[in-house]
């Protein structure tokens, strides 16, 4: 396992929860992509970095890959697996990371970021979190729209687990009412 320090460039706006959480996922799902290009060297990854995201965006555009459920964004890699060694929350954000130096690489190239050795390491600039997400989405295929969309339809499916429903505006009444129902918003 090959050891990397990635540094996340600052951005002019509070990080959410949520963008982590997702940049991981995506980046994650990059990096697992990597494992059907291992025959290429990293040289190989660095001097055809464009031709890697056109390769990859191509092959995604074409089919349901970027389904979340897809064994790129789920399915185990064994003992490739990247591992989460330590996050820096400082400013810039760095992370440093453990994994395969080859999908390490690769995850990397295709999620926008730059390489370079500097004292005998590799170092990782990846760029803010929102345009990183864009990014990556953009490769895999996946709007913000869709995303959007499987996330209502996730509410809508618990709220019918649990019993609430959604309501229905209605006009304004002068009588103040006690309790309200408790709307998609509220979730």
């Amino acid at each position: 396992m090959e050891i990397i320090q990635i540094t996340i460039a600052e951005s002019d706006r509070v990080m959410s929860l949520q963008e982590f959480a997702t940049y991981l996922r995506l980046f994650r799902a990059a990096y697992a992509v990597g494992t059907h290009f291992r025959n290429l060297s990293l040289q190989e990854m660095l001097n055809e970095q464009e031709t890697l995201v056109t390769s990859v965006r191509d092959v995604f555009s074409r089919g349901s890959l970027a389904d979340p459920e897809h064994k790129f964004f789920n399915h185990p890699l064994g003992e490739d697996e990247i591992q989460l060694i330590e996050i820096k929350k400082e400013s810039p954000m760095e992370i440093l990371v453990g994994g395969s130096l080859v999908l390490l690489t690769f995850g990397v190239i295709i999620s926008g970021g730059e390489m370079a050795f500097e004292n005998g390491k590799l170092r990782c600039k990846l760029p803010p979190l929102a345009v990183g997400i864009q990014k990556l989405r953009a490769v895999f295929g996946i709007s913000a729209h869709s995303s959007r969309e499987r996330l209502d339809a996730a509410t809508t499916g618990l709220q019918s687990a649990v019993g609430i429903r959604q309501s229905v505006k209605q006009p304004e009444t002068p009588a103040p009412q006690r309790r309200r129902a408790i709307q998609v918003e509220d979730i």
